[in-house]
């Protein structure tokens, strides 16, 4: 077991001493939840010298939590996340605000990853502590250009407060500020972001998010801001700027024939602003990297009962860095198939290709990543 040195146990103390002391002034009970994810995963790289790199694993996540509704309004929720993979066993747990790769948690970790009190009154809701935090764009696929709760077997996490309030006429405002510690976040970031300046401690994301109303089964604007994090020049250069993304999601529905079967066509449109500096490409100089990412999504959803079937096709210049499904510089096309053959079990098989866009000039060929998996997910 590991547990990260400094301050990185106050929060999650400060949370479970709340929850505790509330619980026992109101005498609440308290519930389970959780999910059990396994499959098989298969993914083959052919890098930019066109070698060929294989790897065939299974892998599997189990995420259980606690829930309590404490009275007044308060509720609370922790949550235990552990990964394991065929030939690496769940055997490290720590608790720290930095995840130790850019994408989470690695395989054979577990850790809290949920662990907040929650406030509900009237037209405002406030989260505290440690939450998952993301809106992807609807679909099968469920992909997102920038904050995304963790997918497929990944375990990341957002340390910090939430903020939401409904608003007039269906849309709702949400503010989160996040605790980015300077070995950096539990959320997934590319690089060159780097947050160890002391400039870059909070970072903010803002946005507005409509209910479905009509044919607009999903609206949303948001604004990332995250202070001092962007090393344009590289790690090893001492300046730093301001890292900010603009996003938006649009998503449209149609029922098709009489059988319940609907159509769900979507977009998402991002561009950063400050962007960094790129190397001696094939394709270019040495100028700045462009910042805009896109990504669209054709979905039908029970073809059969229970059957859903979804295409998505994006591309990330090299100067977008937030999401974890569309890496920076890469173009991406998958194909989606999803059955939920009980209420609490679901079964989905994914083929995806991701291949880089601009490469360096002493390369032979652009890297290229095929992956397939066959997944089960049980919910409880």
């Amino acid at each position: 077991m590991g547990v990260r040195r400094g301050p990185a146990w106050l929060l999650p103390v400060f949370v479970l001493l709340l929850v505790t002391e509330v619980s026992a002034a109101q005498g609440q009970t308290w519930r389970f939840s959780g999910d059990l994810r396994f499959g098989w995963y298969a993914d083959e790289r052919r890098t930019r010298a066109d070698e060929k790199i294989r790897n065939d694993e299974g892998r599997m996540r189990l995420r259980a939590a606690l829930n309590g509704d404490l009275g007044q309004g308060w509720s609370a929720r922790g949550r235990l996340a552990a990964t394991a993979g065929t030939d690496t066993a769940p055997d490290r747990f720590y608790l720290r605000f930095d995840a130790p790769t850019r994408s989470g948690a690695a395989l054979g970790e577990a850790t809290l990853d949920e662990l907040y009190v929650r406030h509900q009154s009237g037209d405002w809701r406030v989260t505290l502590g440690r939450f998952a935090s993301g809106f992807d764009l609807l679909g099968v696929a469920g992909k997102s250009l920038d904050r995304k709760p963790a997918s497929n077997v990944s375990i990341t996490w957002t340390d910090g407060i939430h903020v939401e309030r409904r608003l007039n006429e269906g849309w709702r405002a949400h503010a989160i500020l996040q605790y980015q510690d300077s070995d950096g976040l539990g959320q997934s970031t590319q690089a060159p972001l780097d947050y160890s300046r002391g400039g870059s401690r909070v970072g903010t994301w803002l946005a507005l998010v409509a209910q479905p109303s009509g044919v607009f089964e999903q609206r949303s604007l948001s604004v990332t801001w995250m202070p001092d994090t962007l090393a344009a020049r590289g790690v090893a250069d001492p300046s730093r700027k301001d890292y900010v993304a603009l996003d938006g999601k649009l998503a449209l529905a149609w029922p098709v024939g009489e059988s319940g079967m609907r159509l769900i066509v979507g977009g998402e449109l991002g561009y950063a602003p400050n962007r960094p500096f790129h190397g001696a490409l094939s394709t270019g100089g040495t100028g700045r990297a462009d910042g805009w990412a896109w990504q669209i999504s054709a979905n039908l959803y029970d073809i059969a009962p229970g059957h859903n079937l979804g295409v998505n096709h994006g591309r990330a210049d090299a100067g977008w860095l937030l999401s974890p499904d569309h890496r920076a510089n890469d173009e991406l096309w998958e194909l989606r198939y999803q059955w939920r053959f009980l209420p609490a079990w679901s079964m989905e098989t994914r083929y995806r290709i991701r291949e880089e866009r601009q490469i360096p000039a002493v390369a032979q060929r652009a890297r290229q990543d095929r992956d397939f998996y066959v997944r089960v997910t049980r919910r409880f």
